[in-house]
């Protein structure tokens, strides 16, 4: 379970480091309901 809450802890991230890396906000979009699915 430990595993499980550190990768929730990193997913959580994602977002940020997308944005700097030049992702454009629909795709931003598109992930942020696959992984808001994952963190539930």
């Amino acid at each position: 379970m430990r595993i499980i809450n550190e990768l929730k802890a990193d997913v959580k991230l994602w977002k940020p480091i997308a944005t700097r890396l030049g992702i454009v906000k629909r795709e931003i979009d598109v992930f942020e309901q696959v992984f808001q699915r994952s963190l539930t």
